[in-house]
């Protein structure tokens, strides 16, 4: 042992006097009396000993990261962390758990009706033990109407409502009560707990700006902080107001409302076919597919329901009529051509729209096949079903005929 620390001892004196070498000859060479070709020699002396000093030092860092990494090596991510994490669904393909959610709709497009929802079908369901549900955006009749009262009934202390319109026992509830609870909660366990926020803008704090990234990220650390502990969060969120296309929609603000989610959608809601579509726009955890749904308003749930048939227009709808009518009365199996062409003759004009119907319905309406006798082109014939229903229309519509004739 005296022997390794005489070494040791060596080696530091060693590194001490080439050090100090080093800084005697930096000295020399600001002499006033230094000739040029001295000054020369003494330069290529301090860049040799300057590169022996340097590799002292790079040795002695090498050596000194090693006792930081560690002094820190409880504080890293270690396999074993990881082993037992796995994804897990409060709805399939949707709402992944212990995730941040955005939804961001339009203004009155259903993002409160389809998560009051989300929250009723997650209980019902055993998916959570509990629902809590912060609302800074919604009167007290919107709730009325919503049901909200029947859900608090039917759910008792499972689904817990609290908004800023709220009165108990005389008491206004205010915005720093509901703070005071979701600060309280990061202290607790929220694995079986859902959290519902809305509308994520009105949690901002006073003078914050929706549009600011350093504002909203503010925000979103304490949703994370929740996230930390296991909770669900829904994030409902508004969006800007298409520029050009009507269909066009984005979400409102700072890219951080997105950036600091797990995952994002934008809702769409078609008042045509009455149906919700979600669209995802960022996928961070899970396996999010675009989902639609009717909303059943006897028992507050989602019932899902075809995309294709969900996304549909009246014109749309009108295009399907049109090809399930000439399909059913063309001689012989048409083909995309064939039902293009007949299309465009009956007065449709829009080329893209008439394409995304056409290959949008195969499998829900149309079956097409490969013709091996025609160049493998595609030929189409109704679904069973759907051929049975438009043969018995046709039948309906001859014998009403017959009957307005006679």
């Amino acid at each position: 042992m005296k022997d390794e620390i005489a070494y040791i001892q060596k080696q530091i004196a060693e590194k001490n006097a080439k050090t100090h070498e080093l800084a005697n000859l930096r000295k020399l060479l600001d002499e006033d009396f230094l000739t040029d070709a001295q000054a020369e020699i003494v330069g290529k002396q301090i860049e040799l000993l300057k590169e022996e000093v340097d590799s002292f030092k790079q040795r002695s860092v090498t050596k000194d990261i090693g006792f930081v990494l560690d002094k820190y090596k409880k504080y890293r991510l270690e396999s074993e962390d990881l082993a037992n994490v796995k994804i897990e669904y409060i709805q399939l393909g949707f709402l992944v758990k212990s995730e941040i959610t955005l939804i961001a709709g339009k203004s009155g497009g259903g993002k409160s009706l389809t998560a009051l929802a989300i929250s009723n079908m997650a209980l019902m369901n055993n998916k959570v033990d509990h629902v809590l549900y912060f609302d800074m955006d919604n009167s007290i009749s919107t709730l009325k109407d919503r049901k909200v009262d029947t859900l608090l009934n039917q759910h008792k202390e499972r689904f817990q409502y609290y908004t800023t319109t709220h009165k108990k026992n005389g008491t206004g509830v205010s915005e720093q009560n509901i703070w005071d609870i979701l600060s309280d909660l990061e202290k607790a366990n929220g694995e079986e707990v859902l959290i519902v926020i809305d509308s994520a803008k009105n949690f901002l704090s006073s003078g914050a700006d929706r549009d600011k990234n350093k504002d909203v990220s503010a925000l979103m650390k304490k949703f994370k902080r929740l996230r930390g502990k296991k909770f669900t969060i829904i994030l409902l969120h508004h969006t800007n107001k298409p520029q050009k296309d009507i269909d066009e929609l984005t979400y409102a603000g700072s890219s951080a409302w997105m950036e600091d989610s797990s995952n994002a959608f934008i809702l769409r809601h078609n008042e045509y076919k009455k149906t919700f579509i979600f669209e995802p726009i960022k996928q961070r955890s899970g396996c999010l597919q675009e989902r639609a749904y009717i909303f059943e308003s006897e028992t507050i749930s989602l019932k899902m329901t075809p995309l294709f048939e969900s996304k549909l227009s009246k014109t749309d709808e009108m295009l399907v009529e049109a090809i399930k009518t000439f399909i059913a009365s063309s001689k012989n199996q048409p083909t995309y051509s064939d039902i293009f062409k007949n299309l465009i003759d009956n007065g449709f004009r829009n080329n893209d729209k008439i394409n995304a119907v056409i290959q949008g319905g195969k499998g829900l309406y149309w079956i097409a096949t490969k013709d091996t006798k025609n160049n493998n082109r595609d030929i189409y014939q109704l679904m069973p079903d759907k051929k049975d229903s438009s043969d018995k229309s046709k039948n309906k519509q001859l014998s009403q005929s017959k009957s307005t004739k006679e």
